[in-house]
C-alpha cells in the first residue's frame, strides 16, 4: 500500500505537475515520499483544506481546516509537512 506504484516511464512534468515526482510516488490510495528528508512517509494532501501524513517512525500528522486548499492555505499546508520528529533525547528538555 506505501510503496510507489507508478512506472517511472509515467512519472512525466505532464502526467501531474513539474516538480511533483522529484521525491514523490503514489502507492495504493496514498502519496509517498520516495526521497529526500522524508523519505518513507506517507500521506494524502485533500482539496476540502486536509492533510495527513504517517512517518516510518509511526509518527503521525494531522491537518484539518475549514478552508478549500489554494494560495492562501498552502503555505500552511507545506509547512506542516515539514514537521519532523524531534529525537528521543530533544524531548522532554524544556
Amino acid at each position: 500500500m506505501t510503496t510507489d506504484q507508478v512506472p517511472a516511464a509515467s512519472k512525466t512534468p505532464e502526467s501531474f505537475f513539474p516538480g511533483f515526482w522529484n521525491q514523490m510516488g503514489w502507492g495504493f490510495g496514498v502519496g509517498v515520499q520516495t526521497g529526500g528528508p522524508r523519505r518513507g512517509r506517507f500521506g494524502w494532501s485533500g482539496g476540502q483544506g486536509t492533510d495527513f501524513f504517517v512517518d516510518p517512525d509511526g509518527t503521525i500528522g494531522v491537518l484539518l481546516t475549514q478552508v478549500e486548499l489554494g494560495e492562501h492555505v498552502w503555505p500552511l499546508v507545506e509547512e506542516f509537512q515539514a514537521l519532523r520528529p524531534q529525537p528521543a533525547d530533544a524531548q522532554g528538555s524544556a
